[in-house]
Formats: C-alpha cells, structure tokens, sequence
C-alpha cells in the first residue's frame, strides 16, 4: 500500500483545528484542551517533510517571495475546501513580534495574508491585532502542552481598530499552527470586538506526533 494511502487509513483531521491525530482517538487533544474560539481551520498541509523545509526557508532564510507562493497554495486549498469563507470575509494575519520584525524585514503570515486576498478577492488588515506580550516569539521553545496553557492574553487590538472587523466574518492568517492557541487568543479578540464569526487559515498545521 502506498504511504499516502496508509497515513489515510490510520490518521484523521479535525475538522475544527486541521490537527491529524490517529484515527484510534475519539476526541482531538488540541480542542478538547482548548475548545477553541474559532469556528474551523483550513490548512494547505502538514507541517512534515518536504513541506516544513518549505516554511523555514521563509521564516529563516528571508525567502519574501516564497512567502507568495505558500499563500497561493493556502489559497487554492480554501477553494477547495467546501465550506469555504464568505465573500465578505475580512483576512487578518497574524501579527509579528517586534524581535521577529527586526530579524526577518517582514511578517511572512502578513505576506501569506496579501497573496491570499489577491487570489481571492479578499480584503486584508494587517493593522487589527497587535501583540500585546512580546514574549511569545519564545513559544517555538514550548512543548505542545506549555503552549496550551500559555493561551490567552498575549494579542490586542490598535486602538479603534475593532470598527474594521464588527459585524464582518473574519479569517486570521498564520503560516504554521502547533496547537492553536495563538489562533484561539486572537479569536477572542475578534470576537469580543463584534466580529461575526472567526475562522482560521494556515499554510501547515503541525500534526500530534510533533511538539
């Protein structure tokens, strides 16, 4: 059997958080720790082989322009996947720590966000949600589990910055999601500023064997 054929008959995805997890497994461990306050995630691919090579490049390597490419890819699997985003949806990426900022010139989930709402049509707001701990770019540090807990608290939104996003659906942009925690922080966020629903769009979500 081939090993894409195998990984499908032993492994499933949440369809709320994109995690692949045994198929064994009754409940997805990510949102039964965090019951998250995004609606569903889209993502592109895992987080494995060749795929995080990919993604490094980018993040490590100063890679701007394949950061257009991995959001072309996000976008042609929001096409396909049938639950879609509404065509009023207002795309949000995740935002840069000021470190991060510093070292890479640019925020690659911001580049991802742009080539997205080019192939879709969408509008993007880079300027909504803020860090609000600049400590978090520590996270990559953290074990899955560290990262669950630490949820919460770490995004804001710049000042009148709400009036963009009340009433309207929303999808926050990222280009790898661990566990969702960040998502799930910034979700509340939105929420809480009268955002209409909040869904998440990543390039790769790490799967449950990796922390």
């Amino acid at each position: 059997m081939p090993a894409a054929a195998r990984e499908v008959a032993v492994s499933v995805r949440c369809p709320r958080c994109a995690l692949r997890f045994d198929a064994g497994m009754t409940h997805c461990p990510d949102c039964s720790a965090l019951q998250p306050a995004f609606a569903y995630t889209i993502a592109a691919f895992d987080y494995v082989p060749p795929f995080d090579a990919l993604i490094l490049q980018v993040k490590q390597s100063g890679r701007f322009g394949l950061a257009a490419t991995l959001g072309g890819l996000l976008a042609d699997a929001v096409a396909r996947d049938p639950r879609g985003l509404l065509p009023d949806t207002r795309l949000i990426p995740v935002p840069a720590t000021r470190p991060a900022l510093r070292q890479r010139g640019f925020n690659p989930a911001g580049e991802i966000a742009r080539a997205v709402g080019r192939r879709l049509g969408l509008g993007v707001l880079p300027s909504v949600v803020r860090v609000t701990d600049d400590g978090m770019g520590r996270q990559r540090m953290l074990s899955r589990s560290a990262r669950l807990a630490r949820a919460g608290g770490r995004f804001g939104l710049h000042f009148g910055a709400g009036l963009h996003v009340q009433g309207f659906p929303v999808a926050v942009v990222d280009d790898v999601m661990t566990t969702g925690s960040t998502m799930h922080s910034i979700a509340q966020v939105l929420h809480d500023a009268g955002a209409a629903r909040v869904v998440a769009l990543v390039v790769a979500r790490t799967p449950a064997s990796r922390n």
